[in-house]
């Protein structure tokens, strides 16, 4: 998870010790709201919002370069995988006239569109 990692950055910098993605990755799966760090309670919230204002707009600037040479407007932008709730404010702003969805659990989203695609080409 990219927010992850570069929450881990922000934490670093602030902190002054590392932290694994996998400890911010654990934690948000977890529903924790704070990670251990050096005996103290480090609260997650504010690193994730700021990695990912920082990589969302990176990410929608990405797509809307993509987009200026396809021939077809898109009609909807459906986000999925993990971390992709924290996308989905940037997007909606960046392409503000396309509806922007995802699904209920968009972990599982892209294993169920290849599963889907495995199953139609045999």
């Amino acid at each position: 998870m990219k927010v992850g990692a570069q929450a881990g950055t922000f934490i670093s910098e602030e902190h002054g010790a590392k932290v694994s993605v996998e400890t911010i990755g654990n934690a948000i799966h977890s529903g924790k709201e704070s990670i251990l760090l050096m005996g103290e309670r480090v609260e997650l919230a504010p690193f994730l919002k700021k990695a990912s204002e920082t990589l969302s707009s990176v990410a929608a600037t990405s797509i809307q370069k993509a987009l200026r040479v396809e021939t077809m407007s898109p009609d909807v932008i459906v986000l999925v995988g993990g971390g992709s709730s924290f996308f989905q404010q940037a997007i909606q702003e960046a392409f503000p006239r396309l509806k922007v969805v995802s699904p209920k659990n968009p972990v599982l989203s892209n294993a169920r569109g290849f599963w889907l695609l495995g199953g139609a080409s045999v």
